[in-house]
């Protein structure tokens, strides 16, 4: 039974016991409650009879309603996965007809017979191993200047690859030929040996090469980076060549106001690179940590170096490496205003400067490799004069290397 006729067959009830409600209505109101309740009784029992029965028509209806509905889902599942297939099939067909295509085109551009080669194929899928590839006379033409165009284009491309390097070579050496050039400008005016350009160089690979995979650095300090940087490591006092030769060359300490004018050399550094990239050609991006070096390295890491009074992470890196290396160099270092410190008196000294002085990663660096700091001291030791010219060369080797 469906909704609709349930409706109906309750109207009809209602109107069929209509005259009896009115009955016992009355009944109770003439005070015949006893015969009301047995006539009520009476008249209810036929009525939820067919209550009773249109329930359970409805709920026969309601089942049979969602069997229905069942097998219309499984009728449209089984029609959707019936399409999903045919569509693989398609795809499939698809990219067999393609391959068919890509082979026989393949096969055109070789010369060679398909059905001589369908032959072949069957006899190497039967586990005949053996089989090889024979060719017509007009096929071994095809192949051949098939391989010849190969072996023209490999031979061009080496040709590229050889010009490439060659170029790359070549923009190396000007790099390295520039920094080389302005570097000995420093050496000829400064009182300092060219071991310490060396102690100081190979000091900053130390550090650089240590930090490159920590967090703070990873994004820095590349392989090309820490090669630029190193190689650059010799300008950091550049702008010594416009300090005057009565402050440069004084066997003495400075006085306050000399110290001054020594504090210039930082920006007279920067002034003399920047000076020297206008006048370059092609790509001078090169030049752009010797300018951070000879600028920064005498900034401190609490702010309170100079010239600018940088602090903490806005110091390039290169040149926070270059302040740990140069410190360290000076301190083991005779001057005429001091005596030289023992290599454990100067790692003390550059320990307490952590945090203050010196970037407290920088200094765990140092600290990891105080050893590889003294076999590079001893190296280049200033303790045998007569060395100071070969050392110098030595100097220019690894400039240019």
């Amino acid at each position: 039974m469906c909704p609709r006729n349930m409706v109906a067959a309750v109207e009809a009830i209602e109107q069929q016991y209509a005259p009896v409600s009115a009955e016992i209505v009355q009944l109770v109101s003439q005070g015949e409650r006893e015969v009301a309740i047995r006539r009520m009784e009476e008249a209810c029992r036929p009525l939820l009879a067919k209550l009773t029965a249109a329930a359970d028509n409805y709920s026969i209806y309601a089942s049979n309603l969602a069997d229905k509905m069942v097998v219309q889902a499984h009728q449209a599942y089984l029609h959707q996965r019936d399409l999903f297939i045919l569509a693989v099939v398609l795809a499939a067909l698809l990219s067999l007809v393609a391959g068919v295509m890509i082979v026989r085109s393949l096969l055109a551009d070789l010369g060679a017979d398909p059905k001589y080669l369908r032959e072949l194929l069957t006899e190497i899928t039967n586990g005949n191993l053996s089989q090889t590839l024979r060719l017509r006379k007009g096929d071994t033409n095809s192949v051949l200047a098939a391989v010849s165009h190969m072996q023209q284009s490999m031979i061009r491309n080496a040709g590229l690859e050889k010009q490439v390097r060659l170029r790359t070579r070549q923009v190396q050496q000007m790099q390295d030929a520039t920094i080389l050039a302005m570097a000995s400008l420093a050496e000829t005016r400064d009182n300092e040996t060219g071991n310490h350009i060396l102690r100081t160089q190979s000091y900053v690979g130390v550090l650089a090469r240590h930090l490159k995979d920590h967090p703070r650095f990873a994004n820095e300090l590349s392989d090309e980076a820490i090669e630029l940087i190193v190689k650059s490591a010799p300008l950091h006092d550049i702008g010594k060549i416009g300090i005057p030769d009565h402050i440069l060359l004084k066997p003495g300490k400075l006085t306050p106001e000399e110290f001054a004018i020594m504090k210039t050399h930082t920006t007279l550094g920067l002034k003399a690179i920047e000076k020297a990239e206008k006048n370059m050609e092609g790509d001078h991006r090169f030049l752009r940590y010797a300018k951070e070096i000879a600028h920064s390295h005498q900034e401190k890491w609490d702010g309170s170096g100079y010239p600018q009074g940088l602090a903490g992470e806005a110091i390039p890196i290169s040149a926070r490496l270059m302040a740990l290396a140069d410190v360290y160099d000076a301190l083991i270092s005779v001057r005429v205003y001091k005596k030289a410190f023992s290599h454990d008196e100067a790692c003390q000294m550059i320990i307490n400067g952590r945090g203050r002085h010196f970037d407290p990663d920088v200094t765990e660096a140092f600290i990891a490799n105080i050893d590889a700091f003294a076999q590079i001291a001893r190296r280049f030791s200033d303790e045998r004069p007569s060395d100071a010219p070969a050392k110098l060369s030595e100097t220019r080797r690894l400039a240019l290397a």
